[in-house]
């Protein structure tokens, strides 16, 4: 769990960071009496980190998504050995055997929801 916490803090530093790279410029200003010079620097983008923002957003939303859903099937399935194992004093830290199960035998289950609820959740939030 460790990895996937860290590769999805790389991808949001990485976005915050993609805007930091560009050239600095000196325009002049429209009002040039409010300025000494009439000459201001600003920061100007570059064009290539714009895109690389974009795919770093892309991987994190992704990213997100996994966890919530690697979060959501380890509770529905600890909630369901709990509900029908018959003795609980049995169950001794089933969230590691759980989460190995979990990416062993439905991480293309996982795979499709993250793909689908990234494509997905942005429609729901404008309906």
């Amino acid at each position: 769990m460790a990895i996937v916490f860290f590769v999805g803090l790389l991808c949001v530093w990485s976005f915050i960071g993609s805007w930091s790279i560009g050239t600095i410029e000196i325009i002049n200003t429209v009002s040039p009496e409010l300025i000494d010079g009439g000459k201001v620097k600003v920061f100007v983008p570059s064009t290539n980190m714009r895109y690389t923002s974009v795919y770093f957003f892309a991987m994190f939303w992704l990213w997100k998504g996994f966890i919530i859903g690697i979060g959501d099937m380890i509770f529905s399935y600890t909630i369901g050995i709990w509900y029908y194992t018959r003795n609980n004093d049995d169950l001794k830290l089933p969230i590691p055997r759980i989460t190995k199960k979990i990416l062993r035998y439905h991480l293309g289950t996982l795979i499709m929801h993250t793909f689908l609820n990234s494509f997905l959740a942005p429609i729901k939030i404008i309906l």
